[in-house]
């Protein structure tokens, strides 16, 4: 029995309006994912980078202060320099905090806890530091400075470079990711639309 007219045409309707239907919850499903991988690029990639690069700055800046505080003869300008040391310290636990909160593997974890280790064991010698420019007592400082602390701060310094490898490595990963969704939604979506434009 023939099929008539306008059943062809309501059932040719009804398929192509099924299959619109299904290209837009695709689309969506697929937006929505990739929306989500770029908060999480952001959130977990972007803002941690910017934590561990302004980390690795003070970390610097501090070295070359307590140089300068051990260099100097003045009180005042020792007691400067010690302030500014102390002023960036406080600004590293601030981004070592906001890093840590954005923590997602175990390797990343693992890594930035021997960092805060490292981290602890070079305030400490900076305390030692302080108390030694501060009794111009260089050459117990400058021994201090280029023996114990030198070792810590390498230390210290090279779990920064990893940190930022790793983190540069995740973030790499979510944008691979991003594209290989939004190609598969393309190619899907092409597909779909061919099929309805063919029935």
């Amino acid at each position: 029995m023939k099929m008539k007219l306008s059943t062809k045409l309501i059932t040719g309707f009804v398929i192509i309006s099924i299959i619109t239907l299904f290209i837009g919850l695709l689309g969506a499903y697929y937006i929505k994912k990739i929306d989500n991988a770029e908060t999480i690029l952001y959130e977990n990639g972007l803002v941690p980078i910017v934590d561990i690069s302004q980390i690795a700055s003070n970390f610097y800046r501090v070295r070359v202060n307590i140089r300068d505080a051990i260099h100097s003869n003045n009180p005042a300008d020792i007691e400067k320099f010690i302030n500014r040391c102390k002023e960036l310290s406080e600004n590293d636990a601030k981004h070592i905090e906001s890093f840590e909160k954005r923590i997602l593997s175990e390797e990343m974890r693992n890594l930035f806890n021997q960092f805060k280790e490292a981290n602890k064991k070079f305030e400490e010698q900076l305390e030692k530091l302080y108390v030694l420019a501060k009794d111009n007592k260089d050459d117990e400082a400058y021994k201090l400075l280029y023996g114990e602390a030198y070792k810590i701060a390498q230390e210290e310094n090279e779990l920064i470079n990893k940190i930022s490898e790793l983190k540069n490595e995740h973030g790499k990963k979510i944008a691979d990711d991003d594209i290989q969704n939004a190609n598969l939604a393309i190619t899907l979506m092409t597909i779909f639309i061919i099929l309805s434009v063919i029935l």
